[in-house]
């Protein structure tokens, strides 16, 4: 991102769901006023590269990477990043062929991302979705802080 280290007093972001949902699709109608090769678009999206699923939850978690890596980088120190994201273990059990009790939620893979780059978890709050419980059961509030002295 064209933003200064250290300059930005906090974040907030809901990141697509992995591969739970087809943004380009669900979304196409939108998507043509302002792209004309919608298309193209699947190339750079964050949870619609790949091909299949577990090519996609890999590459779903390198780009989660680069993002909490730049959400570090550009906040001041002891600041917060804020992450909103829900749970879709039914998909990341198709995606890596594991029992879904076996598997981590996406609140908690990123969680471990944000510890990596140098944030410390402050709480995760969790949030029952209505609506959605077939796909996912919950969504989680990730607060992360940037230590202090942290550049």
């Amino acid at each position: 991102m064209d933003l200064e280290n250290n300059s930005i007093d906090g974040v907030i972001f809901s990141p697509p769901y992995s591969f739970a949902i087809d943004y380009l699709k669900n979304d196409v109608s939108h998507l043509g006023y302002f792209v004309k090769e919608i298309s193209k678009l699947s190339q750079n999206m964050i949870g619609m590269r790949g091909k299949t699923l577990k090519e996609k939850y890999h590459l779903y978690l390198d780009d989660m990477d680069k993002v909490i890596s730049e959400c570090y980088r550009i906040l001041k120190p002891e600041r917060f990043c804020t992450i909103i994201i829900g749970t879709n273990d039914s998909q990341l059990s198709k995606a890596l062929k594991i029992p879904r009790n076996e598997v981590s939620g996406l609140n908690e893979i990123i969680k471990k991302i944000g510890l990596s780059k140098g944030f410390s978890h402050v709480r995760s709050l969790p949030r029952q979705i209505v609506g959605m419980a077939n796909t996912m059961r919950q969504e989680y509030i990730v607060i992360l802080q940037k230590k202090n002295g942290e550049k």
